[in-house]
């Protein structure tokens, strides 16, 4: 009886040198992965369908022209953005897609450098891809990387443009990694950097840390709140809405809503309380707790009453933008920190604020960040020529061209 727990204990032992092989194993493997992300200054997840480069096809000397190109428009983006900083007003809807726009390009050209410091066969296009590398890495140092709440919001990513959380991280610890910095110091490259070092970015990385961290929490906890107060909710009654409301909306249209039925309206500042766009044909596009849908009148129109926003004139390219715009913000999640400039999440104007981005819509500073009230979007039609007060409806009466006085009393209401 005495050997069964010697027995027992020995499979024990074994397994326990299974389990500590085991884990040593995919430590291991977790380790020479995240180096080969860590090298490739672009996390792999960017480009996952990429297609493979053709080596005959690389030519170095159009790809560094496009990238000066790149850097050229985006050294203009940014500097867009740090004036609207300057003059104590939110990025424009126009500036964070160029941002991200070019930022996707100068990734794909990053990849492309990638490939040639890769090719094995010849060493002096590898030599030379790798300096490519580098020099974007200090570009971006010099141009995203100084500016903290530009680095914030690039870091946060935007699947809209394939650009995942931490990318621009990722080319700043490509710069500053020892290896690469002697490499340097060997070929006897030198980058023009505004002062920065490697004990500068340590110290940013570490205070974005902290940064993010309370950003997360102060996210989780208003989604906490959203989601409770979202429970209690009044019976919609979408069916005459539908009815009254649907054979005036065009395409475009943007309809703000209040919905007295709905807990959360009582929390939301302002009188209307939700937003969406209309697209024509019983569809509409929205964002609501489960992130940016296209919904059915049935599921958008559940208020009392409805205010509709019209542009007066939409082109041809900017129909298009548009599409595009919408598109490529749908299946985003939900922001719960109502951040507008940053648009890795969306809430429900944010949506309006990306697609209709020729637009100067009036924005409020909130708890330390720049947001977009469902009113201010009413109030940016009482004095932007580019849109027009269409309708106004309730349970009652239907106005069409609501006067200015009748709206400004009304916003003036909760």
């Amino acid at each position: 009886m005495q050997e069964f727990p010697c027995f027992i204990e020995e499979i024990i032992s074994r397994c326990k040198k299974k389990i500590v092989t085991l884990l040593l194993f995919f430590s291991a493997l977790s380790l020479i992965t995240s180096c080969a992300s860590y090298k490739k200054m672009i996390v792999p997840e960017l480009f996952p369908k990429q297609a493979q480069f053709d080596q005959s096809g690389l030519d170095l000397e159009r790809l560094n022209s496009e990238k000066e190109e790149l850097n050229t428009a985006t050294q203009q983006i940014v500097n867009d953005i740090q004036n609207d900083w300057a003059e104590t007003r939110a990025v424009r809807a126009v500036e964070i897609n160029k941002l991200f726009e070019n930022l996707k390009k100068q990734s794909e050209i990053d990849l492309a450098f990638q490939t040639i410091s890769d090719l094995p066969a010849t060493e002096l296009m590898s030599e030379a891809g790798w300096e490519m590398l580098m020099r974007s890495a200090g570009f971006y140092s010099n141009v995203y990387q100084k500016n903290k709440s530009l680095r914030r919001i690039i870091n946060r990513g935007d699947v809209a443009n394939d650009i995942p959380p931490k990318t621009l991280l990722q080319s700043q610890k490509f710069l500053w990694d020892r290896r690469n910095q002697k490499r340097l110091e060997r070929n006897q490259v030198q980058l023009s950097l505004n002062n920065a070092n490697r004990r500068v970015f340590e110290n940013e990385k570490q205070w974005d840390n902290l940064f993010n961290a309370t950003y997360k929490i102060m996210r989780f906890g208003s989604e906490l709140i959203s989601r409770t107060i979202s429970l209690d909710r009044g019976k919609p009654l979408p069916e005459s809405n539908i009815i009254r409301l649907i054979p005036l909306l065009k395409k475009w249209d943007i309809v703000c809503q209040k919905s007295p039925r709905r807990f959360t309206d009582k929390f939301i500042p302002g009188y209307f309380g939700h937003s969406g766009i209309y697209l024509g044909d019983n569809l509409f596009a929205e964002v609501i707790q489960s992130g940016s849908v296209y919904a059915s009148p049935h599921k958008f129109l559940e208020g009392d009453e409805f205010i509709v926003l019209r542009p007066k004139t939409i082109t041809e390219s900017q129909n298009d933008k548009m599409i595009n715009n919408l598109k490529s913000q749908m299946g985003k999640k939900y922001d719960f920190n109502f951040n507008v400039e940053s648009p890795d999440r969306l809430f429900c104007t944010e949506l309006i604020y990306l697609v209709y981005d020729h637009i100067a819509w009036e924005t409020k500073k909130i708890a330390g960040r720049n947001t977009l009230l469902p009113d201010y979007l009413v109030k940016t039609a009482l004095v932007n020529n580019e849109l027009e007060l269409e309708y106004f409806m309730n349970n009652a009466e239907i106005i069409k061209k609501p006067e200015r006085i009748f709206v400004e009393k009304l916003l003036k209401k909760k």
